[in-house]
């Protein structure tokens, strides 16, 4: 078997998911936007809580009617992330599903959000966090194992197991990624390809000779 992996925030999307979502609720007055941001400044610095990030959507989740979320959230994929995915990026799938790799997008983004993006992309498959939902409404609870940093190596695995196989029996595993906070899967798939690396997986990459890719061209 032949798996190639991809992050989608700054690696296959030149947007940020989240950051998208946030600010789309804000423009259409549910939620003050300026507050995901130092959400977004701890994950980049290595310090994010996720279930500290999901607590803050708790009562904006319970005001908005399911109808109303699954339209706005059909218009985040359609109006802005699926078309900020390049032609070059959208290429590095395809170069990959050629040599018969399962093409997976692995994100620690709200599945809920991603999987539409996924399967927009042809993907085989979406490894994503998952909140709660409970009569109708997203609690922001997380549910089974968060895909980020080193859980997206057991969230992998997991999905591996149910092929009955693992990573290390794999003659062909890929990772594409652009964060530092991805270093453990990186080092657990045989080949790993950086794209705009942040400064911290940058220097990583270049002490181990990574292979790199542009998103920003």
């Amino acid at each position: 078997m032949r798996l190639a992996l991809f992050d989608l925030d700054g690696t296959l999307s030149l947007k940020d998911t989240e950051r998208e979502w946030a600010y789309l609720l804000g423009e259409r007055g549910w939620v003050d936007p300026s507050g995901f941001d130092r959400f977004q400044e701890s994950y980049h610095s290595g310090t994010l809580v996720l279930q500290h990030y999901y607590d803050w959507y708790k009562d904006i989740y319970a005001r908005i009617d399911r109808d109303t979320l699954d339209g706005l959230r059909d218009e985040l994929v359609a109006e802005r992330m699926l078309p900020s995915i390049p032609a070059h990026a959208r290429a590095w799938i395809e170069e990959e599903r050629a040599t018969g790799a399962a093409c997976l997008l692995v994100t620690a983004s709200n599945f809920y959000l991603t999987e539409p993006i996924g399967s927009g992309l042809g993907l085989d498959g979406t490894l994503a966090t998952h909140i709660e939902e409970r009569d109708g409404h997203f609690t922001g609870e997380l549910l089974h194992t968060p895909c980020f940093r080193e859980n997206k190596v057991t969230r992998v695995e997991q999905w591996l197991a149910e092929r009955d196989t693992r990573l290390a029996d794999l003659e062909h595993s890929c990772f594409y990624s652009d964060s530092h906070n991805d270093l453990p899967l990186l080092e657990a798939v045989r080949r790993a390809i950086v794209v705009d690396p942040d400064p911290r997986l940058d220097e990583v990459a270049a002490e181990r000779g990574w292979e790199r890719r542009a998103l920003a061209l």
